[in-house]
């Protein structure tokens, strides 16, 4: 339970504990506070509680009292580890950052660097947008697709020493003219800009890259902004939000809204083809050096499964 929800249950305690009269009336007051996400997960974690609610059951038997209140003096191991074991689907977020952390080093582009905290920070949110992502879409994560995302968000990412940081694509604001409807330099450029929904003047640079892989066009704008349930065409610097980026990757891989290539095509059950997996993104531009990372931070994840 977060902080915050553990805050506000005290509240409500203090204010409406006289109130209650069941052993579930705490629990189903904080029913509001749980965010729309996580109502599934939420009725989930009160059925459990509910069936430990047993006590009264056994008043009066097996050499219990019925007026003295009872006391437990045993405990299932198993189940008490189990009821404080990490409840994901994917991977133990600390155990994976203390593992990379170990290991940052060794990537090509920061040979024997320590990860400063501010791209601690970054992959912490990173990681956890992937995990929101996998656990609103009732996934259970693949940890070769973890792997990949994570491996070319490192690669786009870095800039001046920080890394994993959405960024918004570099350049002038007349660079973005070539995938302007009014301003491209060829009848051919603006084409291609209307084709791919940018209709006004401006919507090369308004719908220009943004995120941890640089979301681009109008039409992507819409899918990826529909498929989340936000306006990114009114707010495309929405975009740029750590969570909401790391839900346009997601989605981006799976669909094939950046190149027309899945992620599925080149990595699945029975393949895990990393170099052409770049098709997803960008041809085969740093194919290698992204495969690399991607196979290093596939055993990372391995080893920090919950």
């Amino acid at each position: 339970m977060t902080g915050k929800l553990t805050q506000a249950l005290s509240h409500l305690i203090i204010e409406h504990e006289s109130e209650w009269s069941g052993p579930m009336d705490k629990w189903d007051a904080i029913d509001d506070l749980i965010p729309e996400p996580r109502k599934k997960d939420w009725g989930k974690e009160k059925t459990r509680i509910r069936s430990l609610l047993w006590w009264d059951d056994v008043k009066g038997k097996h050499g219990s009292s019925n007026d003295e209140p009872l006391v437990a003096y045993n405990f299932h191991p198993v189940g008490l580890i189990a009821n404080f074991a990490c409840n994901c689907r994917c991977l133990n977020i600390d155990k994976f950052l203390e593992n990379y952390k170990a290991r940052h080093g060794e990537f090509a582009n920061s040979p024997g660097q320590q990860l400063d905290a501010v791209s601690e920070g970054h992959l912490r949110v990173l990681v956890e947008g992937i995990v929101d992502y996998y656990t609103t879409e009732e996934q259970e994560c693949f940890i070769p697709h973890v792997a990949y995302m994570l491996a070319t968000a490192r690669h786009e990412t870095l800039w001046k020493g920080v890394f994993f940081e959405p960024r918004t694509e570099g350049g002038s604001r007349s660079y973005f003219n070539e995938y302007d409807p009014v301003l491209a330099s060829t009848q051919a450029h603006r084409d291609r800009a209307t084709s791919m929904e940018n209709t006004n003047e401006g919507d090369g640079y308004k719908y220009r890259g943004r995120g941890y892989v640089q979301l681009t066009w109008k039409v992507n704008y819409r899918l990826c902004g529909k498929h989340l349930g936000i306006d990114l065409i009114n707010q495309p610097d929405l975009a740029l939000e750590p969570k909401h980026a790391a839900g346009c990757m997601i989605y981006g891989m799976f669909s094939g809204i950046f190149t027309g290539a899945r992620i599925s095509r080149y990595v699945n059950e029975s393949s895990t083809d990393y170099f052409n997996a770049r098709r997803v993104i960008n041809g085969t531009d740093k194919a290698a050096t992204i495969q690399a990372y991607a196979e290093m931070f596939e055993e990372i994840l391995e080893a920090s499964r919950c």
